[in-house]
């Protein structure tokens, strides 16, 4: 008599190859979908973060800058203070005082990924060929009647760069409040 043997011992060794490679084979389905799903999401998630975190240290840092202007700018008589800011490498802060117009800390941020989420909701534009810049401005609320000036390098950038850098404001007699590096 041929054909197939139903001996108990044969059988149960069968059984427990065929479950060894069924569960090689599915590990190596969990292992390919891990990494094709889950791993880029995760590194996703990391850039969308620090891009957020640069949009945010640069609007703390225009916020601190434009704060120390209008402390000092109310100060009776001479006034000086001193502070330490910090931005991003791919960020920027700049002043921005039109003469009678409206006198404002401007700041930049450059987004790698265009559909990051942006908390602050500020205007992000992207040019053909360029990473996205999301900007925002403080508004400086020194009295109109006192005089604000900067003199900074680069322009009127104040930071450009992965770095602190300490500013003084200062007032002089005569009311105008100076900001320049340290």
């Amino acid at each position: 008599m041929g054909g197939l043997s139903f001996s108990p011992k044969r059988g149960r060794k069968g059984q427990k190859g065929q479950i060894s490679i069924e569960f090689m084979l599915l590990l190596v389905f969990v292992l390919v979908y891990v990494t094709s799903t889950i791993l880029p999401t995760i590194d996703w998630a990391n850039s969308s973060a620090e891009e957020i975190a640069r949009i945010g240290n640069a609007k703390i840092a225009s916020q601190k800058l434009a704060g120390a202007i209008d402390e000092i700018s109310i100060a009776p008589g001479n006034a000086r203070a001193t502070i330490k800011l910090f931005v991003d490498e791919k960020s920027s802060i700049d002043c921005n005082f039109s003469p009678g117009g409206q006198r404002k800390i401007d700041f930049n941020a450059e987004m790698i990924l265009p559909d990051a989420y942006n908390p602050y909701d500020r205007n992000c534009s992207a040019i053909a060929g360029r990473p996205v810049v999301c900007t925002g401005d403080t508004p400086v609320s020194a009295p109109q009647s006192v005089a604000v000036t900067c003199r900074l390098d680069a322009g009127s950038a104040i930071i450009n760069g992965k770095r602190f850098a300490d500013v003084i404001i200062e007032k002089d007699s005569l009311g105008t409040v100076l900001v320049k590096y340290a």
